[in-house]
């Protein structure tokens, strides 16, 4: 599953929505049955909504976070697998982000700063500067150190002329 489609999913708007229709005792007729959402649905939607929240500030829409409860709740995230509670990767991997997120926003805190913009912690120019590095090096997929420097001492060079061409920034 792409991560759009899941923030797309777990939204604040999907949440809003079967709270609507909870409280609202909206309800749909078919020939056999009548289809309704009861109070225990208000569990999906307040986990819409911690996750939404979750995305916005690990993706830098916020100035305000709990790390420590977003790791509360998530540490209650129990799954079953043939009978018995087992931990899964992804979920422990995002408290592992969130608890080093955390550290990195004291330290930052430390040396002035208000708030950290998490946003700009992603591989897209690193991934951009790597693929400048194997363009100079005519697709070079295992260059020596001497020729990564040359690359490297290119780039530098060219970063201070005009840009004609190409869509990355470095």
């Amino acid at each position: 599953m792409k991560v759009s489609h899941c923030t797309q999913v777990f939204s604040d708007s999907v949440s809003r929505i079967v709270r609507i229709l909870v409280r609202g005792h909206f309800r749909v007729e078919t020939d056999t049955e009548i289809l309704q959402l009861d109070e225990s649905t208000m569990a999906t939607s307040n986990l819409l909504k911690f996750l939404d929240s979750l995305f916005d500030s690990l993706n830098g829409n916020t100035k305000t976070f709990s790390a420590d409860e977003a790791i509360f709740v998530l540490q209650t995230f129990k799954y079953v697998k043939n009978g018995t509670h087992v931990g899964t990767p992804s979920v422990q991997n995002l408290m592992k982000t969130i608890k080093n997120f955390k550290i990195l926003h004291e330290i930052l805190q430390n040396l002035g700063f208000e708030y950290t913009m998490t946003r700009n912690f992603n591989q897209d120019p690193l991934e951009n500067f790597f693929g400048q590095i194997r363009i100079r090096n005519c697709r070079n997929i295992n260059p020596t150190a001497a020729h990564f420097a040359i690359s490297y001492k290119s780039l530098l060079i060219s970063g201070f002329t005009k840009k004609t061409f190409g869509r990355c920034e470095l």
